[in-house]
């Protein structure tokens, strides 16, 4: 009874929806991060990374893709922490649906 008065359909729905959105966002940052790693591996990507920054002509177009390599590995690498954090987040809110259900359950059964 105890366990049922703390725990109000609004706060059990907040819990659902706040585990249905980092699905969401671990879904998109694992887009983004496939988007980046799609972008290694097709030449013309790069290619046209290359051309839109608007190199001078005094510019090597190798160290050019070099520092464009750096920029996408360092965002890929934001991206896994950003990933694991929301794993993390997701295993946390698991756990806790777990320990209410626990709990209302021991309620109903006294």
């Amino acid at each position: 009874e105890g366990v049922r008065r703390c725990i109000s359909s609004t706060q059990a729905h907040r819990l659902f929806v706040f585990k249905a959105r980092i699905q969401e966002l671990s879904e998109q940052v694992q887009g983004v991060k496939a988007a980046i790693e799609g972008i290694y591996d097709d030449d013309s990507g790069m290619r046209l990374m290359h051309l839109t920054r608007g190199l001078t002509e005094e510019e090597d177009p190798e160290a050019s893709v070099h520092l464009m390599e750096k920029v996408l590995d360092a965002h890929a690498l934001e991206l896994e922490v950003l990933f694991s954090h929301l794993s993390s987040l997701s295993t946390q809110v698991n756990d806790t649906q777990v320990l209410v259900q626990l709990q209302l359950s021991s309620s109903q059964n006294k």
